[in-house]
């Protein structure tokens, strides 16, 4: 539309058809910039087996990393707030079973929904 949009006369014709034209009223109201928003969603997971490969006991937004065994490789993780990240932090074990959340973001140019992080609601 930006060349189109220099001359407040232009219109664009499709396939030299008329009645597929967008008039330069059209032309002049569109956006200049248009921000598409990727598609993301989010998978629920009951008691899966969580690997936590980084952690930061002070922290339950930022300094955590790990993996959804079978589903996921390495992400950062995002604890819920009533959780204690020292408690998760102090276990022997670095797997836990947890109820946690897969969020995921449409890649642009695949259109396949990528992992892009993990959100542990509850561990036991």
């Amino acid at each position: 539309m930006k060349p189109a949009r220099q001359d407040n006369q232009a219109s664009i014709v499709l396939d030299d058809m008329s009645e597929l034209s967008i008039t330069p009223l059209a032309i002049a109201e569109t956006p200049e910039v248009v921000n598409i928003e990727p598609i993301s969603d989010v998978v629920e997971y009951e008691k899966a087996t969580l690997l936590i490969r980084a952690g930061d006991m002070d922290q339950v937004s930022s300094g955590w990393a790990g993996a959804i065994q079978g589903e996921t490789e390495r992400l950062p993780i995002e604890l819920d707030p009533a959780l204690s990240p020292v408690q998760l932090f102090g276990r022997a074990s670095k797997q836990v079973t947890a109820d946690v959340a897969l969020v995921r973001r449409q890649d642009g140019r695949s259109g396949k929904m990528v992992p892009k992080s993990i959100f542990c609601e509850a561990y036991l």
